[in-house]
């Protein structure tokens, strides 16, 4: 038996909230004061087809494991970091998902409206003080760069990333994306296994994978114990 003292101690009759942010739809930012902004590369993001499906496969397999779940849809930069401020400053749970369902790049995630966010700006909003001591996992499926792979900070954060720094990340249209997909597989397969060796599988079951080329998610974290769901 482990030591109870490393382990994150959740409500059972609440365990936390999961936070689904979930960026289907995308346009062209026209406000004067953030035109700046917009990507050197691409005025306009592609709209990301099935993201859908991993949007109600989370909600279903989180609402099963006794979270609350909130979904935020089509949301701008700045809508985004709004909502991720209001979920930390109303939070009441033990333990806080944030699932971030969007277009990327090295290091930043994209609104709606085709504008960045860096990813240390997220992790910073969501390791606030209030937080202190509650374990925080931060799912973040999006590319992280163009290119495609030929070959398989603050205390109590876990981030998952679809794919390392760099890479793209690979997403169906109709069956979601593989990481999102592979996530919840396991969580559902492995219920007496800590979310860490959860991420581990995911990474064995996606790298596996292979669609002209592979994909390799990427896990960083500083949790200070187990984490059971």
């Amino acid at each position: 038996l482990e030591d109870p003292d490393f382990i994150y101690e959740l409500n059972s009759d609440c365990p936390g909230l999961l936070l689904i942010i979930n960026n289907e739809h995308f346009y062209t930012e026209y406000r004067d004061e953030y035109i700046a902004q917009l990507s050197n590369f691409a005025l306009k993001l592609d709209n990301r087809t099935g993201s859908e499906v991993d949007k109600d496969r989370l909600n279903a397999i989180f609402l099963d494991l006794g979270f609350k779940v909130r979904v935020e849809t089509n949301k701008t930069h700045e809508l985004m970091l709004e909502i991720l401020k209001d979920t930390v400053k109303t939070f009441q749970y033990s333990s806080l998902f944030v699932a971030i369902l969007s277009h990327g790049d090295q290091g930043v995630i994209y609104g709606s409206n085709s504008i960045a966010i860096q990813i240390t700006e997220i992790q910073k909003i969501i390791c606030d003080r209030q937080l202190s001591g509650i374990p925080k996992v931060l799912l973040l499926q999006s590319c992280q760069g163009n290119n495609c792979q030929r070959v398989p900070k603050t205390t109590d954060l876990l981030t998952f990333r679809a794919t390392i720094l760099g890479y793209s990340a690979v997403r169906h249209r109709k069956k979601g994306t593989w990481f999102i997909q592979a996530f919840c597989n396991a969580v559902e397969r492995y219920p007496k296994e800590d979310i860490l060796e959860i991420c581990t599988k995911v990474i064995a079951e996606v790298s596996k994978k292979k669609w002209g080329a592979c994909m390799v998610p990427q896990v960083e974290t500083t949790f200070t114990k187990r984490l059971y769901l």
